[in-house]
């Protein structure tokens, strides 16, 4: 396994006030019976991944403020639902996005030890992750 991965190495993340709240928000979601997974179907099953990058899909498409015809739709009824969608889900960005660009920002958002936040073994992973530019002082002419 290359050194830049992290076999056996445990790391636990701190409970924030935002994600108790994401998780209470999650444990709402409507379930046919008791589960325990936190992110669940209506069944109370856990996801697939095909299912998770799926929905994740519809979350950025709507940031994007990307309405997708359905097969069936007139071209009337799809450029009303379009307009009303729209409205709804304004565009929030311009380029898509994945799960791992998450973990990215996540890092690159970091103010403070961003290889120990991130758990990566090496500076050179972590910085594969880090996308924050470095700053640099300009060549002063006059010295």
């Amino acid at each position: 396994m290359p050194e830049c991965c992290k076999p056996g190495k445990k790391q636990i993340k701190a409970w924030t006030p935002r994600l108790q709240a994401a998780i209470k928000l999650a444990r709402k979601q409507p379930s046919e019976i008791t589960t325990t997974f936190i992110i669940h179907n209506k069944k109370g099953q856990p996801y697939s991944a095909k299912g998770l990058r799926g929905m994740f899909g519809k979350i950025v498409d709507k940031a994007m403020g990307i309405c997708r015809r359905v097969k069936t739709e007139t071209d009337a009824e799809y450029e009303t639902r379009k307009a009303e969608f729209i409205k709804q889900y304004p565009p929030q960005f311009t380029e898509r996005f994945s799960m791992h660009d998450l973990k990215a920002k996540g890092i690159s958002d970091y103010q403070g030890d961003k290889q120990h936040f991130s758990g990566h073994k090496t500076v050179s992973m972590m910085e594969t992750y880090n996308r924050t530019a470095d700053v640099v002082d300009i060549v002063d002419p006059k010295k």
